[in-house]
């Protein structure tokens, strides 16, 4: 055998955390299970709803409509109807800084974070974030 077959042989854990990704291919249940796809078929009301909390709770912000690009611009074309704030200002700096760091793009000198790219659990990271911004 070639003195590198073993190292690129995949290990028990490899093949373990594979096979339960192809169960829930074949069991149908990959939208309840991998988060990337949980986060892609999340409903558009329960996005609108967290980002109200957010704009409620910080008073920072406007939720708005918009678009999320899935596999970070690897599927070309592709978009995915999302709800998102947007800040007026040009805010990247202060969110990357914050721990942990915020990414967020900006256009037309607003800030955007996309809510679709947000785990629910992260809210929380979010409202301090956008809490330590400049009030306007």
């Amino acid at each position: 055998a070639h003195p590198l077959a073993r190292a690129l042989r995949p290990g028990a854990l490899t093949i373990s955390s594979l096979q339960q990704v192809v169960m829930s291919y074949l069991k149908r249940t990959v939208c309840d299970e991998i988060p990337f796809w949980k986060m892609a078929t999340t409903p558009l009301d329960e996005l609108d709803r967290r980002a109200q909390h957010i704009v409620e709770t910080t008073q920072r912000g406007r939720v708005v409509d918009c678009l999320a690009i899935p596999g970070a611009g690897s599927t070309p074309g592709a978009t995915i109807p999302s709800r998102g704030i947007s800040v007026i200002g040009a805010h990247l700096k202060s969110l990357r800084a914050h721990v942990p760091p915020i990414i967020a793009r900006v256009t037309d000198q607003q800030t955007m974070i996309d809510l679709r790219s947000v785990h629910p659990d992260d809210d929380s990271i979010l409202i301090s974030a956008l809490s330590a911004l400049p009030a306007r």
